[in-house]
């Protein structure tokens, strides 16, 4: 089942502590013996839990930006409606300034991949008319082949979109970013206008996502995933594609942490 992380904290149970070797400060390791507490106890020792690698970055600079924009913005203890449904400081912030009672998942998602409002570089070049509808990005990305189906068994990747469509209404549905996936197949996401708010969403599998209930109680089904990495390589915004050193690691894998 679809897990809320509530807390900037909080750990998931299927990643254990690390210590981190001294002499290599590129790895760590899991602990096997605490010498400074060991105790004489007949008990057999207890299992270690799976441990399960996670990777939190991607290949393109953009994805990272918009994936650490995200984590700021999230903030389980926020009131993000304070002026009425769909409204307040924050809501328009992401609206580039408009104030209206329009649902605002995609203006949110778009808004963490152009937070400064730059000319022809909202998500995968759309106007800011269109960006503002789910569906409408999702017309977009089978048109410039960026799509990955849910079905097709396909791997969610850090910064891509996650995106569901209403199960009575066509031209409406849900949007949100992966900010985390692990060898396991779980994966979070943060997803604006969630229960009225940022949320960050922990899934165990596509499967799990597979079916959405929105706040209202309607039930949206997974369509699948927009390869943002995918489209961003493929189409250079010049000024986005710096290396940002602040959230690329050259020393790791794309990130994978344990």
């Amino acid at each position: 089942m679809p897990k809320t992380i509530t807390s900037k904290q909080e750990r998931t149970n299927i990643v254990i502590p690390q210590y981190e070797c001294k002499a290599d400060k590129t790895r760590v390791y899991r602990p096997l013996f605490d010498y400074e507490n060991q105790q004489t106890t007949n008990k057999p020792s207890e299992k270690l839990p799976k441990f399960v690698r996670r990777q939190t970055q991607s290949s393109n600079p953009r994805c990272n930006r918009a994936v650490k924009l995200a984590e700021k913005e999230w903030n389980p203890n926020k009131i993000y409606e304070t002026n009425g449904e769909n409204r307040g400081p924050d809501i328009v912030r992401y609206r580039y300034g408009e104030d209206n009672d329009f649902a605002w998942c995609a203006t949110f998602f778009n808004y963490i991949y152009n937070p400064n409002h730059i000319a022809g570089q909202n998500v995968l070049g759309m106007s800011d008319k269109d960006v503002k509808s789910t569906q409408k990005i999702l017309k977009r990305a089978k048109e410039v082949g960026c799509f990955a189906d849910a079905k097709s068994g396909y791997k969610p990747q850090v910064g891509d979109a996650i995106l569901w469509r209403s199960d009575s209404d066509n031209m409406k549905g849900h949007i949100g970013i992966v900010t985390e996936v692990r060898e396991d197949g779980s994966f979070v996401t943060i997803q604006g206008n969630n229960n009225d708010k940022v949320e960050k969403i922990e899934y165990s599998s596509v499967q799990d996502a597979m079916r959405r209930i929105s706040s209202s109680g309607a039930s949206q089904t997974l369509q699948g995933f927009v390869q943002m990495s995918k489209y961003n390589s493929e189409h250079s915004l010049a000024q986005n594609e710096f290396e940002d050193s602040s959230v690329m690691n050259p020393d790791s894998d794309y990130c994978w942490l344990s």
